[in-house]
């Protein structure tokens, strides 16, 4: 029988105590997929998530123009990134101009 390796991840990361980070990584990683969508295919090259811990998403952003364009749709992407993994799981996304 064929065990999908996504349930060893699983099982491994609750059996090492990594499960917060694989959680962070998920997030993180789903949050670029939603990106793509909600915002355009290139805004992965000036919006980056940084990091995930106690609710909320840290993104950072190029410049204040992506910081905008963001802020308009940071709504839109907190109830998709929600949909994906519960309710409440993201509570917010913060916005991280870099300098």
């Amino acid at each position: 029988m064929f065990t999908p390796f996504q349930k060893f991840i699983s099982s491994a990361a609750k059996k090492y105590s990594f499960n917060k980070q694989l959680k962070a990584i998920e997030i993180c990683h789903e949050y670029t997929r939603i990106a793509r969508k909600i915002l355009q295919p290139e805004s992965e090259k000036y919006i980056t998530p940084k990091s995930y811990e106690n609710g909320a998403l840290i993104v950072t952003v190029a410049n204040s123009g992506w910081a905008q364009q963001l802020q308009m749709n940071k709504h839109k992407i907190q109830q998709s990134l929600n949909e994906k993994f519960g309710k409440k799981t993201v509570g917010k996304i913060k916005i991280e101009l870099l300098a």
